[in-house]
């Protein structure tokens, strides 16, 4: 069975703290993997965590951005477009993916 914890609130109220104890806590007392993800634009969950991280979801969305902006200056295709003929579809799918970090069970 997956059940989904979501975690919202002003800033500054410590979020990514009981998000980090709750995350720990799964992975310690429950069976199988916690997948968790950090929304956040000023993500610091994997400093909690203990985890390196390449880049940030904020950062691959910043990056894309900047590559579709450069693609339709430089050739006027349709916003949307990558150079290469690469997708926005496939750009963020290998991205992701390169993102993620690893701990124990979670």
């Amino acid at each position: 069975m997956t059940t989904t914890i979501a975690l919202a609130g002003k800033g500054g109220v410590g979020k990514t703290t009981v998000a980090g104890m709750m995350i720990k806590y799964l992975a310690q007392n429950q069976s199988g993997s916690v997948l968790a993800i950090d929304a956040d634009p000023s993500s610091n969950l994997n400093m909690v965590l203990g985890l390196e991280l390449g880049w940030t979801i904020g950062e691959i969305r910043e990056d894309m951005l900047a590559q579709v902006k450069q693609s339709l200056t430089a050739t006027g295709a349709a916003m949307g477009a990558l150079s290469g003929g690469v997708s926005k579809r496939e750009y963020l799918d290998y991205n992701v993916r390169s993102s993620l970090a690893e701990g124990d069970r979670f």
